[in-house]
């Protein structure tokens, strides 16, 4: 029987090791899904069909979130919770079992694209009437949140798409820079101030298990400590916060679009 530590070697290391990764990534995310993991490897469970059981779990938490109902909306959570966990499970049994699926991978990128943005139009539609801004505003501001997070997810696969749908076929009409040539947000980087904590610290947010700890807590706090409309003003942060995150990332990513390609290409020697 291999170990739990074992299995943190084969599955989760290339994941762990040498990466920046969010807050509480280790310890809440691949902390406990190597238990699951480990349980699901006795079985004849495919990573596909963790894959598929991730997807379901995030359509049930955000179909409990959208109830409105406090008592209902935790247990919403707790499936999404179970959402993202599975993300993890469904890769390291891959890694473990030598079993690698495109299908798979596709079915990664749907969840991504579908559930965070989801559960963001589940919560605003449950919470409309609560606000002190008007329905119309409030919804705006919740569905600016649902819709940034696919665009988020977007903006971080592009040039990698770009790489492989464009410079490979027509690299002769493209420039890019050298090797050692910094990027105006690398240079940014690369100052300690607190403006570049401040900025590193909201984009923790933009993490799907980020945002699900703060309405979690919102809601406890809501229901059992009887704090009126927490769970609102969590929603009306995030609204405002995420949209800004992708502004940002875009503005980024303009400027470092040209570097990426040129790592990529250093990389695959294509």
């Amino acid at each position: 029987m291999t170990s739990i530590k074992e299995l943190r070697e084969i599955t989760q290391k290339e994941k762990v090791e040498g990466r920046e990764r969010p807050w509480l990534y280790r310890s809440f995310e691949r902390g406990p899904s190597i238990y699951i993991t480990k349980i699901l490897l006795q079985t004849p469970v495919t990573p596909n069909q963790v894959s598929l059981l991730m997807i379901l779990f995030g359509l049930v938490g955000s179909f409990f979130v959208y109830t409105g109902e406090l008592s209902n909306m935790i247990v919403g959570i707790a499936f999404l919770y179970g959402n993202i966990l599975f993300d993890k499970v469904d890769g390291e049994i891959a890694r473990f079992k030598k079993i690698f699926s495109l299908r798979g991978i596709y079915l990664d990128e749907i969840n991504h694209l579908v559930i965070p943005g989801l559960f963001f139009a589940s919560l605003t539609f449950a919470l409309r009437g609560q606000s002190v801004l008007s329905d119309d505003v409030f919804l705006t501001i919740g569905m600016l949140a649902a819709l940034s997070m696919p665009f988020i997810r977007i903006g971080h696969s592009l040039a990698p798409q770009i790489f492989a749908k464009k410079f490979l076929k027509k690299r002769y009409l493209f420039t890019l820079p050298i090797a050692t040539e910094k990027t105006i947000v690398e240079g940014l980087k690369e100052r300690k101030g607190i403006l570049v904590w401040f900025l590193q610290t909201l984009h923790q947010f933009q993490e799907f298990f980020m945002i699900l700890l703060v309405v979690f807590f919102a809601l406890i706090l809501q229901k059992y400590a009887e704090v009126s409309n927490l769970v609102v003003y969590a929603l009306m942060g995030l609204g405002i916060l995420l949209p800004l995150i992708f502004i940002e990332n875009t503005v980024k990513g303009f400027f470092q679009i040209e570097k990426r390609i040129a790592d990529l290409d250093k990389r695959f020697k294509i």
